[in-house]
């Protein structure tokens, strides 16, 4: 069934009031009638989005006070961040941020096992600031609503789930009643189905939102202490230096060795071998298989797509061979299409969603950069090249 089948209530609803009017009724399919327009790209959602909310996420993180006076938000849970605890006898780091609240009283201060820089996301006039000496001060809750999008054709992108926070204050909604035929079985039968769908193979109960954002200082006096109302900055965390570190090391290893017969070394000792070459960026958001954003997938994807195993099989291996008409493409014809124009971090998401010719001529711009994670760019270049655009 098609979403424009459906009949939606005449009332609208805030997302407050949608979580008062139908706090155990979920899951619910809307549609956005007032969109949020955020202050970056990735938060961001438009009007006319079809959705299907699935529940409430209720996430606790941590307010943290770095040295340079920048206010973070850091998930309590979050796993792959260690740090150590400053002038502490008791307990040996590292710990989890977790381990952090559990063991110290707060204000505690600490420090990242690794040396790291932060910078904001999209914003080209940023610049990294390192992320040394931290206070953590007090946790909050944040509250989240997670659900996935519908497609016109009615089909849920069901691996790539859409996180919509409480401070989206601008979103109004309308709720799905039925079908407009009036079938009441047959929107039962469909319900169940996405019902269905989601619990065999949505993830959701298994849903980890790993963001860490910057929190705005300006608006840090307005919302005081209301942190769950404020709308973050979105971050990229970076390791400092392991591009030169990795250079340094492999120079070092070219240079010939110069005997010293001052060291013995025992027989059964092992040269150290070369460690292959570091990824400058760590990742702790991307959401997934794309820039770190919300509103879009934000399960951890690993960076060796089973497509790079398989590109002996490719189908289309140059532009000339791309057809004007790209509805008959199957979904490794689109992945190759994706590679030729540099879009390879998005073939696993589109090979998960099985993202054919004709299921990319459905994708709008809202469902390419809030569930699939696309930047804007990416967005048009997308767009153009389903237009007819191909490079020179």
């Amino acid at each position: 069934m098609q979403s424009s089948g459906i009949e939606w209530t005449a009332e609208e609803y805030s997302l407050k009031e949608f979580l008062r009017t139908f706090p155990t009724s979920l899951p619910k399919i809307v549609k956005v009638t007032e969109g949020f327009l955020g202050r970056q790209e990735v938060d961001t959602l438009s009007a006319s989005t079809v959705l299907r909310i699935h529940c409430l996420f209720l996430q606790r993180r941590a307010i943290v006070e770095c040295k340079n006076g920048s206010i973070l938000s850091i998930p309590v849970n979050l796993e792959s961040m260690v740090f150590n605890v400053v002038d502490q006898k008791h307990k040996t780091g590292p710990f989890t941020m977790k381990e952090v609240l559990l063991h110290f009283n707060l204000p505690v201060t600490i420090t990242s096992t690794k040396d790291l820089t932060f910078r904001e996301m999209y914003n080209p006039r940023s610049k990294d600031q390192e992320l040394k000496q931290m206070t953590v001060k007090q946790t909050y809750d944040q509250e989240y609503l997670l659900g996935h999008s519908m497609l016109e054709s009615g089909k849920l992108l069901i691996r790539s789930p859409v996180v919509i926070p409480m401070y989206m204050k601008e979103i109004k909604l309308v709720i799905a009643e039925g079908i407009k035929s009036g079938d009441e079985t047959e929107w039962n039968r469909l319900c169940d189905s996405y019902d269905k769908m989601v619990k065999d193979i949505g993830n959701l109960d298994h849903f980890i939102f790993t963001d860490i954002t910057l929190l705005d200082k300006d608006k840090l006096d307005h919302y005081t202490g209301e942190y769950a109302e404020i709308e973050p900055i979105y971050i990229d965390l970076n390791k400092m230096d392991l591009e030169q570190e990795y250079q340094e090391i492999q120079a070092r290893r070219s240079l010939p060795e110069i005997p010293n017969d001052n060291l013995v070394q025992s027989q059964g000792e092992q040269k150290p071998k070369l460690p292959p070459k570091p990824n400058i960026e760590m990742g702790f958001s991307r959401y997934v298989a794309a820039p770190t954003s919300r509103i879009k997938p934000l399960f951890t994807v690993s960076r060796s797509s089973n497509y790079i195993q398989t590109q002996k099989a490719k189908r289309i291996i140059s532009m000339s061979e791309v057809p004007s008409d790209l509805r008959h493409l199957s979904v490794d014809e689109v992945c190759d299409c994706l590679q030729l124009l540099n879009l390879g971090k998005y073939i696993e998401t589109f090979k998960s969603e099985q993202i054919d010719g004709h299921l990319l001529s459905d994708l709008n711009r809202d469902i390419m950069q809030n569930t699939f994670g696309m930047n804007y760019f990416h967005v048009i270049k997308m767009i153009r090249f389903r237009d007819g655009w191909r490079p020179k």
